[in-house]
């Protein structure tokens, strides 16, 4: 017969394992290979800076930083809210804006300079902390920096964490490494959490 101790203790054996089971699905998230389109679009912040061409028009091309308001000052035209809009979105909207100053507007629109992102990383990795990134690093480029995955890491297991956005962007270790354009051209965000399960 059994001792009311080894009773508790048996049924203790039980409760763990499925604690620990169901922590690691009890939270919401989407997959990276699910998202739409538009989650993994560059776009332009503060502090990035973009290249701008308009053919024949020397004085109205150059090196332009998106300023703490999220406008660049373009020559003549002035103040162009361009936080939030890919590289074609502003070329298009540039054209818009010239049109009328130069006759038939051809202009190109490059990010030059991406600034520096802090973004944390926790969990089965050999080297957890916070990280400076380039606004160009991927989810894979962010694993290197931190020494790569432990023997116990879950390769299925890797989050993205927003703060703010309530939002967890699950990963497979093989999509990133196998090119799966979604999952390695997913755009970290400053103050973004990477965690490796």
């Amino acid at each position: 017969m059994q001792s009311r101790r080894d009773m508790r203790a048996s049924r203790g054996a039980f409760v763990i394992p499925f604690l620990v089971a169901g922590c690691a699905s009890g939270y919401p998230y989407v997959w990276a290979t699910d998202l739409p389109p538009a989650e993994t679009d560059g776009r332009l912040r503060p502090s990035d800076a973009v290249t701008v061409q308009v053919t024949g028009q020397e004085s109205l091309s150059g090196d332009l930083k998106v300023r703490r308001d999220g406008t660049i000052l373009m020559p003549v035209v002035g103040p162009v809210q361009v936080e939030g809009k890919t590289s074609i979105q502003v070329q298009k909207l540039l054209i818009k804006k010239l049109d009328g100053i130069v006759i038939e507007p051809r202009v190109t629109v490059s990010m030059s300079q991406t600034r520096l992102l802090k973004v944390g990383i926790i969990g089965e990795v050999r080297s957890p902390g916070t990280y400076e990134i380039s606004g160009v690093d991927n989810i894979l480029a962010v694993l290197a920096q931190a020494g790569g995955l432990t023997e116990f890491a879950d390769r299925s297991g890797i989050y993205v964490v927003r703060s703010g956005a309530g939002k967890r962007v699950r990963f497979r270790y093989e999509d990133l490494t196998g090119g799966e354009v979604k999952s390695l051209d997913f755009e970290l965000r400053d103050g973004d959490t990477l965690v490796v399960e």
